[in-house]
């Protein structure tokens, strides 16, 4: 577990290890503690060496993830601007991709069962979003903000869409919903304003809490 960085003595580069030495004991890097990076506002950048880690990574809170602040985030050494999934991974956990203002597309892999909440949240830059069709959970507010998203297709697998999924993504102009018609909770379409068509190749009608389009068109 990282518990923490000291905000007046960290450059503006976070290096995250895949593991960590204590009393010449190794272990991996799996949970990021607390606010960890709490009032870190110079990071700029983040590096890790393995996507896969990355998404298996506890993030406690949102200010546990370096990205909240640093925005970039480098895989050995390469800016990640299209982001594939790994065909090995099933969940993407909470935090995981956070104010990811670097990335422009998102590819998820079959393998993919559960998207957590704020994965993806306000990646403002992110465009192109293809979904997986193993999904099942689409967690809170996972692509909330993502500002610049044109078009969202939910595969059939997609059993639940929860609070606040896709609220905020202004540019959304399509939501296409597969033939398994899902949970959509609240909000979960909130905010999308240039909305324009919404796609149902359901049987049934879809089981809705609340408002899931509210202040949408």
């Amino acid at each position: 577990t990282l518990i923490g960085y000291n905000p007046s003595i960290i450059d503006k580069n976070a290096i995250i290890p895949e593991t960590i030495i204590i009393d010449d004991d190794k272990y991996a890097v799996t949970i990021i503690g607390q606010d960890a990076f709490d009032f870190c506002t110079e990071l700029n950048s983040v590096y890790i060496k393995d996507i896969a880690k990355w998404c298996g990574i506890s993030f406690r809170t949102n200010k546990s993830n370096p990205l909240y602040y640093a925005n970039n985030l480098y895989l050995n050494y390469e800016l990640v601007k299209d982001l594939t999934i790994p065909d090995t991974i099933e969940v993407i956990n909470d935090y995981a991709f956070i104010n990811c203002s670097c990335l422009l597309s998102v590819s998820i892999p079959n393998s993919m069962k559960k998207i957590g909440g704020l994965a993806f949240g306000s990646c403002t830059n992110l465009k192109c979003l293809n979904l997986g069709h193993s999904v099942t959970t689409i967690g809170g507010y996972a692509f909330s903000n993502c500002t610049k998203l044109e078009e969202v297709i939910i595969p059939n697998s997609v059993t639940s869409i929860e609070m606040g999924a896709f609220s905020g993504c202004s540019n959304v102009y399509s939501i296409t919903i597969g033939e398994t018609m899902p949970n959509i909770y609240y909000y979960a379409f909130s905010k999308c304003k240039n909305l324009k068509d919404v796609f149902c190749f359901s049987k049934e009608v879809p089981f809705t809490y609340f408002d899931p389009f509210e202040s949408t068109p």
